[in-house]
């Protein structure tokens, strides 16, 4: 099922606890990762200025998404939600070759920060 968050097959029949995840967007690309938590309308999605939170639910499953403004003037915020984030997301513009250094000089930055240590990422 594209664009739904779906659960593992080995947790389905799996009683849990409810659980709350939060999960640090991190854009390195200007445009690009809210079209995956709106797949309604991906069109309608303009770029994040500041923050935005998400909450979604699957099953007993609570996912808060909080989607950071990825532009260098905001970037000063992201360690703001470190504490928080049990995981981290970049979504990069690959086709963006002329910003390659500067996507990887960010992530070196946020993966070197010592609240994102050992949390899982997903680029």
């Amino acid at each position: 099922m594209q664009g739904k968050l779906q659960l593992s097959e080995q947790y389905k029949g799996v009683r849990f606890s409810p659980l709350v995840c939060h999960v640090h967007s991190c854009p390195a690309a200007p445009l690009g990762r809210l079209p995956i938590v709106y797949t309604e309308n991906p069109e309608d999605v303009a770029p994040t200025v500041g923050f935005s939170k998400v909450d979604l639910k699957q099953g007993k499953f609570e996912v808060t998404i909080f989607d950071l403004g990825g532009c260098k003037t905001i970037r000063g915020i992201w360690k703001n939600y470190y504490s928080e984030s049990y995981g981290v997301v970049f979504v990069v513009d690959s086709s963006d070759v002329q910003r390659i250094q500067e996507i990887k000089d960010t992530m070196a930055e946020v993966l070197g920060h010592p609240r994102i240590a050992g949390k899982p990422v997903l680029v």
